[in-house]
């Protein structure tokens, strides 16, 4: 239990992110491998993004990812949202967890 926060964690088995650049993946553009010949494509936006959407609705969002590879990100945000409808944003969020 969170308290008066939702938490939502994502783990995956990619390259993982170095301790070094953690804070760094939510950086515009910017990609762990930056290689011509990287495995895995992207434009480096998609975690900029998600870190602006979290923490527009009052949340934080950071990665741990073990040196074997693979990272786990971590999203931390209101049950209820400032300055909106409270009580009714908290739940379309809920029913958004849920459906997904």
């Amino acid at each position: 239990d969170c308290g008066d926060m939702i938490e939502l964690v994502v783990s995956d088995t990619g390259i993982g992110v170095p301790p070094d650049e953690q804070e760094r993946v939510f950086d515009r553009f910017y990609q762990v491998d930056s290689s011509a010949r990287r495995r895995y494509k992207g434009t480096g936006l998609g975690l900029t993004i998600c870190k602006h959407i979290v923490t527009q609705h009052g949340g934080r969002i950071w990665v741990k990812a073990p040196e074997s590879g693979g990272s786990t990100f971590h999203v931390l945000v209101p049950k209820v949202f400032p300055g909106s409808g409270e009580e009714q944003a908290a739940l379309d969020f809920a029913a958004f967890s849920r459906s997904n």
